[in-house]
């Protein structure tokens, strides 16, 4: 009995150590790389009611869903699959309507996003820039309004189509922001 209580218990002790060789290490918390190009600008066309300066790396289409007027745009950034929706109206008494529209398309967002925060600024020309930044796993994680008060109204919005978590694309968000933070101060109404 001693014999058999002997070999059970060596097996077991070789069966242990010999499984406990290698050690597990945790991978750490991180994101894909991603490179980012240096800011450089271009100025739009002059067939629209504004202009300002977008990305070079971007490209800017007319939005083509035959719902509204031709100055409505899309800037989209191909190498990182991102774009910013713009929405253009004349004031013609409808300037509260219009802000309303725009501070209820940012709150739908509400349902997921865990935070919605309003940013107000003046850009070079004097005109008012409202922008609200939006956490959490929303479609839009930044979106804006201008105008002049009397004739203009410009909306934007940011969008990418992946699934991804925003937090693995943050870099690639604060890299549009601060292209979009550019254009807004670089906006000049015709």
């Amino acid at each position: 009995m001693k014999k058999l209580t002997y070999i059970l218990f060596s097996v077991l002790i070789i069966s242990i150590t010999a499984c406990g060789t290698t050690e597990f290490y945790p991978k750490p918390v991180g994101h894909n790389h991603i490179d980012l190009p240096e800011h450089k600008y271009q100025v739009t066309d002059a067939k629209y009611p504004y202009s300002f300066e977008y990305s070079s790396y971007a490209t800017l289409v007319d939005d083509t869903l035959g719902f509204h007027d031709d100055y409505w745009i899309k800037i989209h950034y191909p190498d990182l699959n991102f774009s910013i929706n713009f929405t253009y109206y004349p004031i013609k008494d409808n300037l509260k309507t219009l802000m309303n529209d725009a501070y209820k398309l940012a709150n739908q967002h509400d349902v997921k996003a865990y935070s919605i925060e309003p940013e107000s600024m003046i850009n070079k020309d004097g005109n008012p820039v409202t922008c609200f930044k939006l956490e959490g796993e929303v479609a839009s994680t930044y979106q804006f309004f201008t105008h002049d008060s009397t004739n203009h109204f410009l909306r934007g919005a940011l969008y990418y189509p992946d699934a991804t978590k925003n937090d693995s694309l943050q870099p690639v968000s604060d890299y549009v922001i601060q292209d979009i933070k550019h254009l807004l101060h670089t906006l000049k109404w015709k």
